[in-house]
């Protein structure tokens, strides 16, 4: 469907969109992960800098899950994206209405293993809500509030 040569119509990519069920995300969440460990055990990686942050995609009409934005001041899509700073791969990502992060981080602490790996989260003030940090101290997983305060914790 996409390629550097040819890239897929906007009416094919529609319909492509319009199968995914939550059924395929899992799916696609579980080949993030699938590719994601053999990168990290080639790197020898033993501490994981997750910066989980929100983004904004405009879009326009009457398009299902579409919300006004008043920090960017617009109407579209506010996906949540997981990303590890070491590697740059994105690990989990999620297009949801309104702020809320619980239900996000805690899929994604739920395919680590803490015990050999060292999860650093990092996040900023779109987690409305304690949740999120109740889960790093259920998981044992630190968190730091900028990319600046990371380099505390690094090695």
């Amino acid at each position: 469907m996409l390629s550097p040569n040819h890239l897929a119509s906007q009416a094919t990519l529609s319909r492509c969109l319009h199968l995914l069920d939550d059924d395929n995300n899992g799916q696609l969440r579980q080949l993030l992960r699938a590719i994601a460990k053999p990168v990290f055990t080639k790197r020898h990686q033993s501490q994981l800098i997750l910066d989980i942050d929100s983004t904004h995609c405009d879009a326009y009409g009457h398009q299902e899950g579409i919300a006004y934005n008043g920090h960017y001041q617009a109407v579209g899509y506010h996906p949540q994206l997981l990303i590890e700073r070491n590697s740059g791969l994105v690990l989990h990502s999620l297009n949801r209405p309104g702020k809320d992060a619980d239900g996000f981080v805690a899929d994604t602490f739920a395919w680590f293993d803490q015990s050999t790996t060292e999860v650093i989260l990092c996040g900023d003030a779109g987690f409305p809500s304690p949740n999120p940090y109740a889960l790093c101290d259920q998981h044992a997983v630190q968190v730091c509030h900028s990319m600046e305060e990371v380099q505390a914790f690094k090695l």
